[in-house]
Protein backbone atom coordinates (compact mmCIF):
# COMPACT_ATOMS: atom_id res chain seq x y z
CA UNK A 1 0.00 0.00 0.00
CA UNK A 2 1.15 3.57 -0.11
CA UNK A 3 2.12 4.01 3.51
CA UNK A 4 4.59 0.98 3.16
CA UNK A 5 5.99 2.43 -0.14
CA UNK A 6 6.32 5.78 1.76
CA UNK A 7 7.57 4.54 5.46
CA UNK A 8 8.69 1.17 4.29
CA UNK A 9 8.10 -2.62 5.37
CA UNK A 10 8.31 -3.38 9.09
CA UNK A 11 8.09 -7.31 10.07
CA UNK A 12 8.76 -8.32 13.37
CA UNK A 13 9.70 -11.93 13.99
CA UNK A 14 9.09 -12.66 10.94
CA UNK A 15 8.33 -16.46 9.95
CA UNK A 16 7.93 -18.28 6.46
CA UNK A 17 4.63 -20.19 6.46
CA UNK A 18 5.02 -20.99 2.69
CA UNK A 19 7.96 -21.49 0.32
CA UNK A 20 7.70 -22.19 -3.38
CA UNK A 21 8.05 -25.74 -4.46
CA UNK A 22 11.92 -26.57 -5.16
CA UNK A 23 10.76 -26.42 -8.96
CA UNK A 24 9.52 -23.46 -9.02
CA UNK A 25 12.64 -21.45 -7.30
CA UNK A 26 14.68 -18.49 -9.23
CA UNK A 27 17.84 -18.12 -9.66
CA UNK A 28 19.48 -14.78 -8.85
CA UNK A 29 23.04 -12.68 -8.49
CA UNK A 30 23.00 -10.99 -5.12
CA UNK A 31 25.17 -8.37 -3.54
CA UNK A 32 24.84 -7.41 -0.18
CA UNK A 33 25.58 -3.86 1.83
CA UNK A 34 27.72 -5.72 4.16
CA UNK A 35 30.00 -7.58 1.67
CA UNK A 36 32.48 -5.81 -0.44
CA UNK A 37 31.08 -3.74 -3.37
CA UNK A 38 32.36 -5.97 -6.03
CA UNK A 39 31.43 -9.07 -4.23
CA UNK A 40 28.18 -11.04 -6.22
CA UNK A 41 26.44 -14.67 -5.56
CA UNK A 42 24.76 -16.57 -7.52
CA UNK A 43 21.94 -18.34 -5.58
CA UNK A 44 18.82 -20.08 -5.42
CA UNK A 45 15.92 -18.38 -3.36
CA UNK A 46 12.04 -19.63 -3.57
CA UNK A 47 9.90 -17.42 -6.14
CA UNK A 48 7.08 -17.05 -4.02
CA UNK A 49 7.00 -16.40 0.11
CA UNK A 50 4.48 -15.77 2.63
CA UNK A 51 5.51 -14.47 5.70
CA UNK A 52 3.71 -14.39 9.15
CA UNK A 53 4.72 -11.55 11.26
CA UNK A 54 3.62 -8.35 13.60
CA UNK A 55 3.47 -4.99 12.68
CA UNK A 56 4.79 -2.35 14.82
CA UNK A 57 1.36 -1.96 16.55
CA UNK A 58 1.71 -5.90 17.57
CA UNK A 59 -0.90 -7.21 14.78
CA UNK A 60 -0.21 -10.28 13.29
CA UNK A 61 -0.32 -10.64 9.69
CA UNK A 62 -0.18 -12.69 6.86
CA UNK A 63 1.99 -11.08 3.88
CA UNK A 64 2.55 -12.67 0.01
CA UNK A 65 5.00 -11.92 -1.68
CA UNK A 66 6.63 -12.78 -5.06
CA UNK A 67 9.28 -12.41 -7.33
CA UNK A 68 12.22 -9.58 -6.42
CA UNK A 69 10.27 -8.84 -3.35
CA UNK A 70 9.81 -12.38 -2.07
CA UNK A 71 13.96 -12.70 -2.82
CA UNK A 72 14.71 -9.65 -0.71
CA UNK A 73 12.07 -10.86 2.52
CA UNK A 74 14.38 -14.09 2.41
CA UNK A 75 17.56 -12.24 2.11
CA UNK A 76 17.24 -10.03 5.24
CA UNK A 77 15.64 -12.40 6.91
CA UNK A 78 18.37 -14.59 6.81
CA UNK A 79 20.40 -11.97 8.19
CA UNK A 80 18.55 -11.82 11.34
CA UNK A 81 19.73 -15.61 11.72
CA UNK A 82 23.04 -14.47 10.89
CA UNK A 83 23.33 -15.66 7.39
CA UNK A 84 24.83 -14.02 4.77
CA UNK A 85 24.97 -14.45 1.13
CA UNK A 86 28.60 -16.01 1.35
CA UNK A 87 27.27 -18.58 2.90
CA UNK A 88 25.15 -19.99 0.20
CA UNK A 89 28.56 -20.35 -1.83
CA UNK A 90 31.60 -22.99 -1.62
CA UNK A 91 34.66 -21.32 -0.58
CA UNK A 92 36.42 -24.08 -1.74
CA UNK A 93 35.26 -23.90 -5.14
CA UNK A 94 38.19 -22.38 -7.28
CA UNK A 95 35.02 -20.80 -9.71
CA UNK A 96 34.05 -18.35 -6.87
CA UNK A 97 36.22 -15.09 -6.98
CA UNK A 98 36.76 -14.19 -3.10
CA UNK A 99 39.55 -12.09 -2.10
CA UNK A 100 42.61 -13.99 0.36
CA UNK A 101 41.84 -11.71 2.94
CA UNK A 102 37.91 -12.47 2.75
CA UNK A 103 38.30 -16.19 2.56
CA UNK A 104 40.24 -15.93 6.02
CA UNK A 105 37.55 -14.08 7.10
CA UNK A 106 34.68 -16.30 6.46
CA UNK A 107 36.39 -19.83 6.33
CA UNK A 108 36.08 -20.49 10.15
CA UNK A 109 32.70 -20.73 10.31
CA UNK A 110 31.33 -20.85 7.23
CA UNK A 111 30.82 -24.42 7.22
CA UNK A 112 28.04 -24.50 10.19
CA UNK A 113 26.73 -21.56 8.69
CA UNK A 114 26.30 -22.55 5.23
CA UNK A 115 22.46 -23.95 4.27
Amino acid sequence: NDDQKKDGLFLVNPRFVFRSAEADMLCWEEKCLVMPPTFTATLLRDRRVVVEAETLDGTTRLLDFDGELARAVQHECQHDEGILIVDHIDLNDSSVVVSDAMRRIEQEYHDERQR
